[in-house]
C-alpha cells in the first residue's frame, strides 16, 4: 500500500458518481495509483443545505463524515457557527486518528483548514492546500460596509494568513488565489495553478453530430462552461459579442436578436 494521504475538503460533492467534483476526482486518482486515501468532509451539504446521504458504495477511498450543524443562508450568523463547530468537530476526530504521510486540504472554509494546518505543523506532517476561493474578500462582495466590515472580517483574514503561512505546497484555482497565498507565505517562491476543468476525453465523447447539422457556414458558436455567479464577468463577456454583433462582419449572424432578447440574456 502507498502513502497515506488525508484529503480534507469541506465542500465537495456527493459520493454518487454524479457531478464532476474537483477533489471527489483527486481522492479516485490517487487511491487508483496505489495511496491509501482517506477522504474527510462535512455530514451537511452546503449545496442542497441538508445532511447528506452517506452513500459509498464503489469508491476506492474511505470517507469519514464530520458532524456539523444546518444553515439555510450564506450568509449568516447560523454558516458561521456552524463552520466552527466543523472546525472544533475535525480537530476532534484528528486526534483519534493515525499520523497520515501527507495531507491535502481545500481552502475554505477557513474553520476546517485552521483545525487541519495547526494539527500538520503540530505533528510534523506535510500540509499542501488548495485554494478555491478567497476569505474574507468573497464576503465583502455580500456585505461591505466601511469600517464595520472591516472589523468584522479581521479574525477571518488573519486565519487565512495562518493557513497560507503553514503551508509547505499552495495549489489554487486561479494566479489571483495563488498569489494571494504566496504574498503571506515565506517558505515558498511559487505554487501550483490548477484551473477549474474537467477531463477532456470524457467531454469530447458527448455527440455533436445534430449541432453540426443546423450551424451555418461562417457561423462562429461560444459555449461557456463554468460557474455562475457575481464575481465572474460574464456580462463584460455578453457586451463584447453584443457590439461584435452589430460593428462587424457578424452582424449578419446577429440580425435576429432584437434589443430586448439582449436584455433577456443579461
Amino acid at each position: 500500500m502507498g502513502k497515506d494521504v488525508l484529503l480534507v475538503a469541506h465542500f465537495c460533492n456527493d459520493f454518487d458518481g454524479e457531478g464532476n467534483g474537483r477533489f471527489n476526482y483527486l481522492a479516485d486518482l490517487l487511491a487508483s495509483n496505489g495511496y491509501a486515501v482517506e477522504f474527510v468532509t462535512s455530514d451537511f451539504s452546503h449545496t442542497k443545505k441538508k445532511k447528506r446521504d452517506k452513500q459509498t458504495a464503489g469508491l476506492h477511498f474511505n470517507v469519514t463524515y464530520i458532524p456539523e450543524p444546518s444553515y439555510s443562508r450564506n450568509v449568516s450568523i447560523k454558516r458561521f457557527y456552524s463552520h466552527f463547530m466543523m472546525g472544533r468537530n475535525l480537530k476532534k476526530y484528528l486526534k483519534t486518528r493515525k499520523k497520515p504521510d501527507v495531507i491535502y486540504c481545500a481552502v475554505p472554509s477557513l474553520d476546517a483548514a485552521m483545525a487541519v494546518s495547526k494539527y500538520a505543523r503540530k505533528n510534523k506532517v506535510k500540509f499542501i492546500i488548495d485554494v478555491q476561493d478567497l476569505w474574507p474578500e468573497a464576503f465583502r462582495m455580500v456585505f461591505n460596509i466601511p469600517v464595520v466590515s472591516d472589523l468584522i472580517f479581521y479574525p477571518m483574514e488573519k486565519m487565512a494568513d495562518h493557513i497560507y503561512q503553514s503551508a509547505d505546497e499552495i495549489v489554487a484555482v486561479s494566479e489571483t488565489y495563488m498569489n494571494r497565498a504566496l504574498k503571506v507565505n515565506k517558505k515558498l517562491q511559487s505554487g501550483h495553478c490548477i484551473y477549474l476543468g474537467t477531463d477532456l476525453h470524457q467531454f469530447d465523447l458527448f455527440p455533436v453530430s445534430s449541432m453540426k447539422n443546423s450551424k451555418l457556414e461562417g457561423e462562429i458558436w461560444i459555449a461557456y462552461v463554468g460557474t455562475l455567479g457575481s464575481s465572474y464577468d460574464l456580462i463584460s463577456v455578453i457586451d463584447a459579442l453584443r457590439i461584435l454583433c452589430t460593428q462587424t462582419h457578424w452582424s449578419h449572424y446577429c440580425s435576429t436578436y432584437e434589443d430586448k432578447e439582449w436584455d433577456q440574456i443579461h
